[in-house]
């Protein structure tokens, strides 16, 4: 199934291929995709409960066809996870480990039109309240992703990558200050900042 992929103004565009059996979609209740969204100013992308909708792809299956100069990334803290979104909007794009991790989240909210498996509702613990979503990723769901992480590395599916075009992040990565992470945690958590 081939996927148009469009930022919210249009600058940042293009192409995903996956396939259907083997999307694997979370709704993702976290505090740290929370914080993300909030920092960027776009709490509408984040459900009634706190999640964001993300597609787990392969680097190699994602493609930017315009605007890649608008893609910037942050970081919550000096390791964690990268984060990358378009500046020009503020539209989160996706998270991703490293250069040599075959993972890519791909937010829903950059894809048109798409109709994947109902998502799966996970780290729960961190929800306003979602019903039915487990309390962190279960067992069987990390299964298959470290299953399919290790596959898509063998298959060298780690590249290329939209974000770490020659093995670098396409843009330096901002590390949020305590600060700013305090300002965009999630109202409904006590605050660890």
């Amino acid at each position: 199934m081939a996927l148009s992929l469009q930022c919210g103004c249009g600058l940042v565009r293009g192409e995903a291929t996956i396939v259907a059996a083997e999307a694997n979609r979370v709704r993702c209740y976290c505090d740290d995709c929370q914080t993300f969204a909030r920092h960027l100013g776009k709490h509408e992308l984040l459900d009634g409960y706190g999640g964001s909708d993300i597609v787990q792809m392969t680097p190699a299956d994602v493609r930017i066809t315009q605007g890649a100069e608008h893609l910037r990334g942050l970081r919550l803290s000096p390791k964690g996870t990268f984060r990358w979104y378009a500046s020009c909007c503020n539209t989160p794009f996706a998270n991703s480990l490293s250069a040599g991790w075959a993972f890519l989240g791909l937010y829903a909210a950059m894809i048109e039109d798409f109709d994947g498996p109902e998502p799966a509702k996970i780290n729960g613990r961190f929800s306003d309240g979602a019903p039915d979503a487990h309390p962190k990723a279960s067992v069987g769901s990390i299964l298959r992703v470290m299953l399919r992480l290790g596959t898509s590395r063998l298959r060298g599916r780690h590249r290329p990558s939209p974000v770490f075009p020659k093995g670098e992040p396409i843009s330096e990565p901002q590390i949020l200050s305590r600060e700013e992470r305090r300002s965009a945690y999630p109202d409904h958590l006590p605050n660890p900042y």
